[in-house]
């Protein structure tokens, strides 16, 4: 079946409106997968509990204290609130993480001040297969296990595009609160090759 991977926010309210698409993709045969973050969930809770809230290039420094808290909001609350939410407007959802079933497999990140930070290395999709086929919507928190059999936390958009390679997906869609890329004088880049990309980034305007 066409399959498509959807990365949302982890904030129910914003992603209403995204995930109100899907009761038609699925009437239309579309296998659909959905990768959510919760990023601002994680640093009010970490902040509840007095943890350091800290980002290095766009990572959140994870130590074993913060991890606990990423592992309870991403997998627990943030997780949970979607299924509820999917389950409104009539969309049958299991809430998982990278963890289950060895599903999405990491390697330390290479930054050791990061701290519990995984690359993804290697994405079983058999178990997403499994569930579209019974046109269920997986939601993956992006929280994964190491070959230790250690906890990570990984960004969420770098797992929905190993998952969409691995589901081999027509589409992977990436909703974001951030209007897009900007050039030198601050404009919104409409369109973008990979050459394209690569020469920003070689000229430092991305990174």
């Amino acid at each position: 079946m066409p399959t498509l991977v959807l990365k949302v926010g982890g904030a129910v309210a914003g992603a209403g409106g995204a995930l109100a698409m899907l009761p038609r993709l699925l009437e239309a045969g579309y296998g659909v997968i959905v990768v959510h973050g919760g990023g601002q969930e994680v640093s009010r809770w970490m902040d509840i509990a007095g943890l350091p809230v800290s980002f290095k290039q766009g990572l959140r420094v994870t130590d074993a204290a913060g991890m606990e808290i990423v592992t309870m909001v991403l997998r627990g609350l943030v997780s949970s609130s979607l299924v509820a939410a999917l389950s409104r407007i009539g969309v049958r959802a299991v809430g998982l993480s990278g963890a289950d079933a060895g599903m999405v497999s990491v390697r330390p990140h290479p930054d050791p001040e990061v701290g519990l930070v995984g690359e993804v290395s290697k994405v079983d999709a058999s178990m997403l297969d499994m569930l579209m086929a019974q046109r269920i919507v997986p939601l993956i928190a992006p929280v994964a296990l190491d070959d230790t059999g250690t906890l990570r936390n990984v960004n969420a958009d770098t797992v929905c595009g190993a998952v969409a390679v691995a589901a081999r997906a027509q589409l992977a869609v990436f909703l974001t609160d951030v209007p897009g890329v900007l050039d030198d004088a601050g404009s919104i880049v409409p369109y973008l090759t990979p050459e394209d990309v690569s020469m920003l980034i070689d000229s430092g305007t991305i990174k």
